[in-house]
């Protein structure tokens, strides 16, 4: 997931906060239950692994993997977890090429327009998944 995205609106909107007073947009937290064990917390998951609220870049929202958001190896601890899924799981969420495209594109326009990404990281992940092989037969 690039997070690095996400960073580049917060530099913009803390810039304006800073100049002009415009606060940052919010964004819902991320579902978690409380715990008596450590983590002392267990986040709220899909049937995919995937966690619930939080900002949605839409790699997580049209997912093509389980990130988890954890590890636990040295500076991966720092950017969790990212298991690919197999074949018959993307072919299954995304029968055709055009049916991935136009998820990731609607959601990167949410995110666009709720503050949390900038113009060139969303024009940047359109092409990414424009050029991708999901839902093409036989990638």
């Amino acid at each position: 997931i690039p997070t690095n995205h996400v960073a580049n609106a917060a530099f913009d909107h803390l810039t304006r906060w800073i100049s002009d007073g415009t606060e940052p947009p919010t964004a819902p937290p991320i579902e978690a239950e409380a715990s008596l064990v450590p983590p002392y917390v267990v986040v709220d998951r899909d049937v995919y692994g995937n966690a619930f609220g939080g900002i949605q870049l839409s790699q997580h929202a049209v997912p093509t993997a389980t990130n988890t958001g954890f590890n636990l190896n040295g500076w991966c601890v720092l950017f969790g977890s990212h298991e690919p899924f197999d074949e018959d799981t993307l072919d299954s969420l995304y029968p055709n090429h055009g049916k991935y495209v136009s998820q990731v594109v609607r959601k990167v326009n949410e995110n666009l327009a709720d503050g949390y990404i900038v113009i060139f990281d969303a024009k940047a992940t359109k092409k990414k998944a424009a050029q991708s092989d999901i839902g093409k037969k036989g990638h």
